[in-house]
């Protein structure tokens, strides 16, 4: 059993219009909202034990405050350059090349890509997977490689707003 954790970036950032755009970093409320999922993943037992994220600012970022949710090193995380404003196929490789003696992986990403990502796997498509929006899909396969292909079932599909709310 494989579980894949999908995560879309947090509010990043425009203030600086001569900053990079890999390199505009998160807000307090990008900050604020990925707490709230990560207290989230926290109460739902969704655990990651390797995260793989863009190397942009916001979505480092964003894999942080999770890891440090988690008392992960931070320093483990994977920077895939491959996550950064890419086509969907990237986001599958960057999967199947997690380590298949871990069971649940992070992915963090950009849109629109990790909307597309995250609908290759929801039979009710969302338009948009907003900023600190969390998907958790739970599949049958004993590899990473096989998550594409395995059975699987939509655990959770969070977004941060709706958490504010509660």
């Amino acid at each position: 059993m494989k579980k894949l954790i999908i995560l879309r970036h947090a509010k990043s950032s425009w203030d600086n219009p001569e900053l990079r755009d890999i390199n505009r970093p998160l807000t307090n409320k990008g900050k604020r909202r990925t707490q709230l999922i990560a207290d989230y993943m926290i109460a739902n037992k969704i655990i990651p034990e390797f995260i793989a994220s863009s190397p942009a600012v916001r979505a480092f970022e964003t894999a942080k405050i999770v890891a440090m949710g988690f008392d992960l090193k931070t320093d483990e995380i994977r920077i895939d350059p491959e996550l950064y404003f890419v086509d969907v196929e990237k986001y599958f490789h960057a999967v199947f090349a997690a380590p298949d003696k871990c069971n649940s992986m992070l992915i963090v990403g950009h849109n629109p890509m990790i909307t597309e990502f995250c609908n290759s796997f929801l039979k009710d498509w969302i338009d948009n997977l907003p900023t600190s929006g969390l998907c958790v899909i739970s599949s049958k396969a004993d590899k990473w490689n096989e998550i594409s292909i395995a059975e699987y079932t939509v655990e959770h599909l969070v977004f941060p707003k709706k958490l504010e709310q509660l």
